[in-house]
């Protein structure tokens, strides 16, 4: 890849594995911290982003790739359900609800 365009890969992969294994590697008394990062994540993404972020300067780097390449906030947003229902384990009843 483009040097840009690596960069912007890079800043996604790290911001997604860091929040992947923040939820892998809670111990179950972690959990209620591990939420209030996430939730603080959720807040964050839904402003303008314009104040710092959670886990400078990892939030910066995913501001500028979110303005730069204009990806919609969806996308993380999504990433942060999935992530809150590893935390928390859910039994899925049928096939409609999983997707």
């Amino acid at each position: 890849l483009p040097a840009a365009e690596r960069r912007s890969a890079t800043d996604l992969y790290a911001f997604f594995r860091t929040l992947d294994d923040l939820v892998d590697e809670a111990r179950p008394e972690q959990t209620p911290t591990v939420r209030r990062e996430l939730d603080a994540w959720r807040e964050w993404l839904t402003s303008d982003r314009r104040q710092q972020g959670p886990r400078e300067p990892l939030a910066g780097s995913i501001s500028r790739v979110i303005d730069q390449h204009t990806m919609p906030i969806d996308i993380f947003l999504h990433m942060l359900d999935g992530l809150e229902s590893d935390l928390g384990g859910r039994e899925i009843e049928s096939e409609a609800e999983l997707q």
